[in-house]
């Protein structure tokens, strides 16, 4: 794990993905890039939101991320891409994953040829819930990782509030092994306190009610208490 934090970078597919998952972990490491994929959206709790249109309620999205980075020194990047709602899909019908998939190797692909040196550790989401959002984002990232070489530099985050139901995180960790054969993953955890729980709050559009930091833990028999955790890819 890395301790400099400017040299990290964090793939969020959705605005506020990284603060959800990983908001303790960049608290204490601060700085470093944090790359917003599907950041055209309708994702609202205020019906009166979304009824405002696809650019407004980006926007509001966007405003809250702006908070967020600021308060932890991230470089913000975003690549513009559609969430399934915006073409009559639900979020967790994975049988059309391909569609997000397409519409992200292209840009995620060239970004992280720029911007992700030898040094760089990439944080990713598990999956875990099958977003298809976050499913597409590992699936391309582990397929670049692998194309480069570069599998070593990836951190698979356990996706949060997912990962807080238990059938839901066991069967991603099943998921998530299986899709990256001949390698080795091991469970990294760390604890989270109030300072997540601010975080989590940068982000009202995303709360029907005030957020409790237990919705935003992994579901475990240990670590005990309000944690965050990702699996790093080993070899065999």
């Amino acid at each position: 794990m890395s301790v400099n934090g400017t040299n990290n970078i964090y793939l969020s597919p959705h605005h506020d993905d990284a603060a959800f998952s990983l908001g303790a972990w960049i608290s204490t490491h601060p700085g470093g890039r944090l790359v917003n994929l599907f950041t055209r959206s309708i994702s609202v709790f205020d019906k009166q939101a979304t009824a405002k249109g696809v650019e407004e309620v980006s926007a509001v999205r966007a405003a809250e991320d702006v908070v967020f980075a600021r308060r932890l020194g991230l470089e913000r990047f975003a690549l513009g891409l559609d969430e399934p709602k915006l073409s009559g899909r639900h979020s967790r019908d994975i049988s059309l994953v391909g569609l997000d998939i397409e519409q992200l190797r292209e840009p995620l692909c060239a970004w992280l040829d720029r911007y992700a040196d030898a040094g760089s550790v990439i944080f990713c989401p598990a999956a875990i819930g099958n977003h298809v959002n976050h499913l597409a984002t590992r699936m391309v990232t582990w397929e670049w990782a692998v194309l480069r070489g570069r599998e070593t530099n990836l951190r698979f985050y356990e996706d949060l509030p997912y990962a807080s139901r238990l059938h839901l995180r066991l069967q991603g960790v099943e998921r998530l092994r299986a899709s990256v054969p001949g390698w080795t993953l091991r469970r990294h955890a760390w604890r989270a306190g109030l300072n997540k729980l601010e975080l989590i709050n940068l982000y009202p559009t995303q709360h029907g009610r005030p957020a409790r930091l237990r919705r935003f833990t992994p579901l475990t028999f240990w670590p005990l208490g309000p944690h965050e955790a990702v699996w790093a890819v080993e070899r065999c």
